[in-house]
């Protein structure tokens, strides 16, 4: 980092900035002269496509977009609950859309199962499925999930209760008087 003292001129400081515009438009005719080296580069890799077997061609290049191929991946790739559970649960929920309908099925045909067998991929007895936008999950299944984390969810907020309870109580052995609140 460079520092002036307060007993330079105006002109060392125009000189400063001379010097910084010259670096910025170097750094960008650098910048504009890789990327055209670039694109001829590509341009003469694209000789090669044209000469690939056209069975390999769709590994180089693809029109179809992340939502896209979610919905296919979900449709056919994904072969058991946990497989479906990563392609749902994972993902930004921006790209599970188009596959509204066809969650909130899956969720209704297998949550019961899932209640009983407990597999390992679904925690916290549904938890993670609450991640989901609310119109993906059935409102009784929602509610049901809910309704049976609430106990967890209250014995850790009692849990941490007793903690500062019991915190409390030191600071008041500790200092011998207990603590004084004062309204301002």
């Amino acid at each position: 980092m460079i520092h002036l003292s307060r007993n330079e001129n105006k002109d060392s400081l125009d000189i400063l900035h001379v010097f910084l515009a010259k670096i910025f438009i170097l750094t960008k005719v650098h910048n504009t002269l890789s990327f055209l080296k670039n694109s001829i580069y590509e341009q003469n890799s694209n000789s090669t496509l044209q000469t690939s077997q056209k069975e390999f061609r769709h590994l180089f290049w693809s029109l179809k977009t992340a939502k896209d191929g979610l919905s296919v991946h979900f449709r056919e790739d994904c072969d058991n609950d946990m497989r479906k559970a990563d392609c749902v649960l994972y993902v930004n929920k921006n790209l599970l859309r188009g596959l509204r309908e066809e969650i909130r099925e899956w969720i209704s045909d297998n949550y019961e199962e899932w209640e009983l067998l407990k597999p390992s991929w679904y925690t916290d007895d549904g938890l993670l499925l609450l991640n989901l936008p609310a119109d993906f999950i059935p409102e009784e299944i929602a509610s049901n999930i809910k309704r049976h984390n609430s106990f967890r969810l209250n014995a850790t907020r009692q849990k941490r209760f007793e903690r500062m309870r019991t915190s409390a109580n030191i600071i008041i052995f500790a200092s011998g008087r207990p603590r004084q609140h004062f309204n301002v």
